[in-house]
């Protein structure tokens, strides 16, 4: 019988048990709802569990018109698809009679969790041993109230930061916040750990990722699925290139390329068609001796995605093919060169300044949201630490920031909820970052608008709450990846050199820079400080909001320093010496760069001339490895 998944468990799956997971999509600007469900089976699940599986998603199927997309996952075979539905897959050992166990409080198992996976990272139990550790991937030491993650020397980025993303989720979801967290590398490790996985030993080689290692070329193959002899029946239709016109709606089709089955079913299949879809298909993939580790998916006629069009040469909707034609006029396509190519992708990518008119547009709409209770959070080793009320506003490139402004509308709090990563910021800050921004947004019952906002790039409505006195210094803490070497890092030197610049009151602020006269502008207002006296240069192209948040930035940083304006043209020598000596500068204004919506273009040669072609609401399945 389907039994509910509590929400706490939502991405751990126990290796003897199946489970149906059934993904809701709204369609944007629509009320039309679509679904993408999955029947999963664990390497140890029961040939009975496999089948009632199986036939209670063929039921949920039924029970929404047919219209789902039906996957058939297996463990450590799981499709990118069903992989993106939770934050982190985690493999239990045993099934339903051995993992509802009664728990009980402050008593925790040791235990040694795997991560692994260069695309998609996958999570298992592994036994609490020495023996256990590699060096490509990322483990996970859990001994109830510390939880230390090994990053093996040769694991990537991706392991890293989903390791600290699942020792979060267990320290505040399973250990209520009260577990502290150790990240150590391969050859850094505390006593503790050792001591935990029974003394120390030989770390094994890295090994080769079994999912990658299971691509193979395999010639297409499309296999036809009827019962128009009286019983169900697989024929064998093409091999090699396929073509779209060799499916009939009347049928369901079996569609193979050696790493996905797909089952496409027709629109005017037998209900026993249907119903059979999938487990035909199983067989299909028994008989290529793929056994169970098989990745079948079920498509609709008219829903075929883009991964499933391109295992054929050529596909268009049948609709489509009945287009009255003009004759045979053959059509010619000028050859162009790598500059005239380039040329014409930057006027698509500009157009005129259109984009940049109606983003300005849509920023400015947004200025009206009000300043309310702002609560600004720095990230520091893995946790967010307040920073006092006088600093709101300040900002260090090597850092990353959570900034939360609550107002009341309508007698309701509204929650706008920003995580602000600097340039210079760590990979493992900026996955800190917007890990407790989802999980304050949790707090908050997921009310809060989370905006993911990067250095240079802040929206208007971010920069107005800090009254023009947005400032990005230089340096930060240390990464919490670090090794004996990194430190925090400041500018202590005395002298430094801040660049005001914007186009308007709305987007001005100021942004530390290197203390040479090369980086000044004509068009832009810049604050220099040294130990003595505080500098505010306008140049003579500046508008007048730079020059007045030139003013105000000076009024934070000035302290116990001397004022002096100074106006381009008009420089002492102290500082001249201050920048190093004078030196030419760009006396043209250089605006800032918009966040602009990347843009994705195709390029062939499949006609015998080279075409770029820009692709409109692209995703990861436009991208062919051809």
């Amino acid at each position: 019988v389907p039994t509910p998944v509590p929400k706490e468990m939502l991405g751990q799956f126990y290796d003897g048990d199946a489970y149906i997971v059934l993904k809701t999509t709204k369609k944007p600007k629509s009320s039309a709802l679509t679904w993408d469900l999955f029947f999963w089976l664990g390497e140890n699940c029961s040939q009975d569990e496999q089948g009632t599986a199986a036939y209670k998603a063929v039921e949920l199927d039924e029970s929404l018109g047919g219209a789902p997309v039906q996957s058939r996952e297996v463990q450590g075979s799981e499709s990118d698809g069903f992989m993106q539905c939770f934050r982190s897959v985690q493999y239990l050992k045993g099934g339903v009679a051995s993992g509802f166990k009664m728990v009980q409080r402050d008593v925790y198992e040791t235990r040694l969790l795997h991560l692994k996976g260069a695309r998609m990272v996958r999570v298992s139990t592994v036994p609490v041993s020495t023996s256990s550790l590699n060096a490509g991937d990322v483990f996970i030491l859990d001994t109830g109230l510390t939880l230390i993650q090994w990053n093996g020397s040769e694991a990537n980025r991706k392991e890293k930061i989903k390791a600290l993303e699942i020792s979060e989720a267990i320290k505040n979801d399973e250990r209520g916040g009260k577990a502290r967290i150790l990240v150590c590398d391969h050859g850094s490790e505390p006593d503790e750990f050792w001591s935990a996985l029974g003394g120390r030993g030989q770390v094994a080689p890295a090994t080769v990722d079994d999912a990658s290692a299971k691509v193979e070329k395999v010639i297409p193959q499309l296999v036809q699925l009827s019962d128009a002899s009286g019983s169900l029946e697989m024929i064998e239709v093409a091999t090699g290139q396929l073509k779209r016109e060799m499916l009939s709606s009347d049928d369901v089709y079996i569609v193979d390329n050696g790493m996905v089955t797909y089952v496409w079913v027709g629109k005017g299949a037998s209900s026993e068609e249907r119903k059979r879809a999938i487990e035909y298909g199983s067989k299909f993939c028994e008989g290529k001796g793929r056994g169970n580790g098989a990745m079948i998916t079920k498509v609709l006629e008219g829903c075929e995605p883009a991964v499933f069009q391109s295992n054929f040469t050529a596909w268009a909707n049948p609709d489509a093919m009945d287009t009255p034609r003009a004759g045979n006029v053959a059509a010619s396509r000028k050859d162009t060169d790598a500059s005239e190519l380039a040329s014409s992708m930057k006027v698509m990518s500009t157009k005129g300044g259109e984009y940049e008119a109606s983003h300005r547009a849509e920023q400015i709409s947004m200025i009206n949201v009000p300043k309310g209770d702002v609560e600004v959070w720095r990230i520091e080793g893995f946790d967010k630490v307040k920073l006092e009320d006088e600093l709101e506003g300040q900002f260090f490139a090597g850092d990353s920031y959570i900034i939360l402004n609550t107002y009341e509308q309508n007698s309701k709090k509204v929650y706008i909820l920003y995580f602000w990563l600097g340039a210079q910021s760590t990979v493992d800050e900026k996955g800190a970052a917007a890990l407790i921004a989802t999980q304050m947004d949790d707090e908050l019952g997921g009310s809060a608008t989370q905006v993911r906002v990067t250095m240079g790039k802040e929206p208007f409505h971010f920069i107005q709450l800090f009254d023009g006195k947005m400032i990005v210094h230089s340096g930060g803490k240390a990464s919490a990846f670090r090794n004996r070497k990194d430190t925090d890092s400041y500018d202590t030197d005395g002298v430094s050199l801040y660049h005001v610049r914007g186009t308007s009151g709305y987007d001005t602020r100021a942004v530390q820079v290197e203390e040479k006269a090369s980086h000044l502008n004509s068009g832009d207002c810049f604050v220099l400080l040294t130990p003595k006296t505080m500098y505010i240069w306008y140049g003579s192209g500046s508008s007048s909001d730079e020059r007045e948040i030139a003013d105000k930035v000076g009024s934070t940083l000035k302290e116990s320093r001397e004022l002096e304006g100074v106006l381009e043209g008009s420089e002492s020598d102290d500082f001249w010496a201050a920048l190093s000596g004078k030196d030419t500068y760009p006396t043209t204004k250089q605006l800032p760069d918009l966040a602009r919506e990347p843009m994705l273009f195709s390029c062939s040669n499949a006609t015998g001339v080279t075409v770029i072609e820009p692709v409109f609401d692209f995703g990861q399945a436009d991208l062919e490895e051809e």
